[in-house]
């Protein structure tokens, strides 16, 4: 087994070593820089770019069909709990939708836009995912009061 290890060990260093100076011989392709984002209103409400809105909705409906699909499981159940709710499950689906949605809205808006998601958009979505359709009103009044946020 150390004799493998060691293998792995010096084929790894030899490529590290070889693969830098192949990577400066070539020419850097430029990217195009892209436009600024699209901003988007829903009646008096800023939504703000609809790539990063359609993806917290997306996550959003998925994180509700889980929190349902998990709600009648008795390890998820917490002393207290009333028969048609589940603190557990509750939690559990909170946490992963605000895990999963800035992921998700970062990868949609890389794949359409080609940059990357913006403070202000990852935590607008955490905060969809605690408050729903209040949570990122509040984050987007919070970052408009304090240019300095930006």
């Amino acid at each position: 087994m150390k004799k493998l290890l060691s293998l792995f060990i010096a084929t790894a260093m030899a490529l590290s070593l070889v693969a830098p100076a192949d990577a400066a011989q070539r020419p850097r392709a430029k990217r195009p820089v892209p436009p600024p984002p699209v901003d988007a209103h829903v009646g008096p409400f800023r939504i703000g770019n609809p790539n990063v809105f359609g993806s917290g909705v997306a996550v959003g409906a998925a994180s509700t069909g889980a929190y349902f699909a998990l709600r009648e499981r008795g390890t998820l159940k917490v002393p207290g709990d009333g028969r048609h709710f589940s603190t557990g499950a509750f939690l559990l689906t909170t946490v992963g939708c605000m895990t999963l949605a800035p992921m998700f809205a970062s990868a949609v808006v890389w794949h359409a836009e080609g940059r990357h998601l913006t403070s202000r958009e990852a935590l607008g979505l955490g905060a969809g995912c605690i408050i729903p359709i209040i949570g990122p009103l509040l984050v987007n009044a919070a970052f408009d009061s304090h240019p300095a946020w930006r």
